[in-house]
């Protein structure tokens, strides 16, 4: 009789494909856009049949959850590094994560994966739910390094402090990000930005 192969032998192929079509889709996006990130493009271009795709993600909603996700993942665990590295001083640690975020907007992938899910997230329920998720985390991991700080501030100030933090940094990625036009002025930006954060953690009431 034909050996059934067990689940162990399944599952690791499974999910191998998986990220397979998750960095298909996200390559795509990061060089065409997110309009070409299509169900039936993604399996063109991973040469599977559009049921096998749809075996893995059965609706683009799923698809783009797991894309988030994926792109999500290694900042937090990034942010978990930085924290730890920080050897318990909490400016050392918020210091650090604005360093890298900021760093990091200076990448391609950064400067053209975000604004393209912004766009998205304007027309699209799946994607603006994707959005606030991203941004709910990222904002929890400020608040969490905020309040290691400042652990007498209230919950309602300690947001909107993350939230101004998270605005200030995503709103640079027009200006500094990737080949853009002021790029040269990347470091300054970075000393005037945690100056600014650093001063308004410690300083607020």
């Amino acid at each position: 009789a034909p050996k059934v192969p067990s689940s162990q032998t399944i599952k690791p192929f499974t999910s191998a494909r998986k990220d397979q079509i998750i960095e298909v889709a996200k390559k795509l996006i990061i060089d065409e856009g997110v309009s070409a990130v299509t169900m039936r493009r993604v399996a063109r271009e991973l040469g599977i049949s559009p049921g096998n795709l749809h075996y893995h993600f059965p609706n683009y909603g799923l698809m783009l959850t797991a894309i988030v996700d994926a792109v999500l993942a290694p900042y937090l665990t990034k942010f978990a590094a930085l924290k730890a590295e920080s050897q318990g001083d909490p400016v050392t640690a918020l210091t650090a994560v604005i360093e890298y975020v900021l760093d990091d907007l200076g990448k391609k992938e950064t400067t053209i994966f975000f604004p393209e899910l912004w766009a998205l997230a304007n027309r699209d329920d799946k994607a603006e739910q994707q959005m606030r998720k991203l941004y709910d985390i990222y904002m929890s991991v400020l608040v969490g390094l905020i309040n290691n700080i400042r652990p007498d501030l209230n919950k309602k100030r300690t947001k909107e402090i993350a939230l101004f933090i998270c605005a200030l940094i995503e709103g640079q990625t027009v200006f500094i990000g990737y080949e853009s036009t002021h790029k040269q002025h990347r470091r300054a930006l970075k000393d005037i930005t945690l100056t600014t954060v650093l001063k308004l953690v410690m300083e607020t009431d």
